[in-house]
């Protein structure tokens, strides 16, 4: 590509990415009007002393929430049970002066459940149960926030902006073919959770085939990290993957959701060019192709330079895969096409300034069940990518934490000695250095040792 191409699609870059901030979770938040969120946890008969709708012995979650001087209880919605609730965690969302609280329940065993529910106007939505048990299996999940915007064409010339919270989930699994880490976003739309989610085994969809790990990768399959990248759009995992015993990091994101509207028009176009396929030679059909992915940018409205970029793309690759498909598999064709077309969309619109282009990695439809697509609109798609696979390092102890740079090329290592130190390694061009130590007392505290880690691959 031209270093005058990449200017263009690096402005259309800028002109089409959603808006994005990132944020943590806690379990205090500050509301729009100056109101304190707080979760307790205790049995029903300490928190809730008047209340009869369960036995005083049972444990219970409650929202706290205070306003000057006045303090009002409220009981989570699902909560109650005999079985102990593990402490929530919350975070406000400004825009639309709501709260979402993200607590497990249901025993301590493998059948708790990570539970979701808003609240707002002094009353709770319905409660939600993410899917996969396997959340509360080995541990809490890692639990981020991502926040964007994006615009639907409501008619020929009125648009609306939507804004989306995502909450993304990085957690250790166990199944019958051991230790997994899974990914899972939950996505709000205008503050209102779409009430379904999708997992996603990062052990299956990063692991070499026919690569054994070696014994010492075994004490690592528990230690993983998640954190935010510098755009805020996207998310960066860290793990040992079990299968080939390497360690990954993983950029993932949900795709911007104009390009999922954009994914839905290019299948809908191109199908309906069957005939142009049928009558007209490679090349010919390749420009009708063109034109039909220039027609799909321009009703979203992207830059110029980056649709035309996408359609040159795309028209290159009919030539060359073009003749292994027929009539009769055209709609075959249509699905690789759509694929392709996002597979070379998605880094345009999701690269950083400080990670160059390179593999457009998986795409991944998420699954909506039953749900109308005419009322939740286009799946949404989730892009990951390998920005690094590197061995194991041996080391001296336990327990590990893991930091790595949103680019995937600055990973730490560390853990607990036997002194009681911070020992860590950092990786280097050729493997990873020696181990070194951080003694801990009482001019470094464990929590500021840790910040010093992290902060080196920052």
């Amino acid at each position: 590509m031209s270093k005058k191409t990449t200017a263009a699609l690096l402005t259309a870059l800028a002109l089409f990415a959603s808006a994005a901030t990132a944020r943590e979770l806690s379990f205090t938040a500050l509301g729009n009007s100056g109101e304190l969120y707080e979760i307790l946890s205790g049995r029903y008969e300490e928190l809730f002393p008047e209340g009869d709708e369960f036995p005083g012995e049972n444990n219970v979650l409650a929202l706290a929430v205070t306003r000057g001087d006045t303090r009002e209880r409220y009981l989570l919605p699902g909560t109650g049970s005999p079985e102990e609730e593990s402490a929530a965690s919350l975070f406000y969302e400004r825009s639309r002066g709501s709260l979402v609280v993200l607590w497990r329940g249901g025993g301590a065993d493998e059948a708790q459940l990570l539970n979701v529910v808003t609240f707002a106007g002094g009353s709770f939505s319905e409660a939600y149960e993410v899917a996969d048990p396997t959340l509360a299996s080995v541990a809490a999940p890692h639990v981020v926030v991502t926040h964007d915007s994006y615009d639907i064409q409501l008619s020929e010339n009125e648009w609306e902006s939507i804004e989306r919270t995502i909450l993304h989930l990085l957690w250790v699994a166990r199944d019958k073919s051991g230790i997994d880490v899974r990914y899972s976003p939950l996505i709000f739309v205008e503050g209102v959770y779409s009430g379904w989610n999708q997992v996603v085994s990062l052990r299956d969809v990063t692991a070499v085939p026919g690569e054994r790990p070696r014994a010492s990768a075994e004490a690592l399959y528990a230690t993983l990290s998640l954190a935010v990248s510098e755009s805020g759009q996207r998310v960066v995992a860290s793990f040992v993957n079990s299968l080939d015993g390497w360690l990954r990091v993983v950029e993932i994101g949900v795709l911007p959701l104009e390009l999922a509207y954009m994914g839905q028009e290019v299948r809908e176009g191109f199908s309906g060019l069957e005939a142009s396929f049928a009558n007209e030679d490679l090349s010919s059909f390749a420009d009708i192709i063109r034109a039909e992915v220039v027609n799909v940018g321009r009703r979203h409205r992207l830059h110029p330079a980056f649709t035309d970029y996408v359609a040159d793309q795309v028209g290159r690759e009919i030539l060359v895969v073009g003749g292994e498909y027929s009539v009769s598999s055209y709609h075959e064709l249509v699905e690789y096409l759509r694929t392709f077309t996002l597979e070379t969309t998605a880094p345009l619109v999701t690269a950083s300034a400080n990670h160059s282009q390179g593999a457009n990695g998986t795409i991944l439809e998420v699954d909506v069940g039953n749900l109308s697509l005419d009322a939740t609109g286009p799946a949404p798609l989730i892009n990951l990518r390998v920005l690094s696979s590197l061995p194991v390092p041996r080391i001296a102890g336990a327990p590990t934490a893991l930091f790595a740079s949103s680019d995937g090329r600055r990973v730490v290592l560390s853990w607990e000695d036997d002194e009681g130190n911070l020992g860590y390694v950092e990786n280097e061009a050729d493997g990873w250095t020696q181990p070194r130590s951080l003694v801990l007392g009482d001019h470094l505290a464990a929590e500021r040792a840790y910040e010093v880690l992290e902060g080196r691959v920052r």
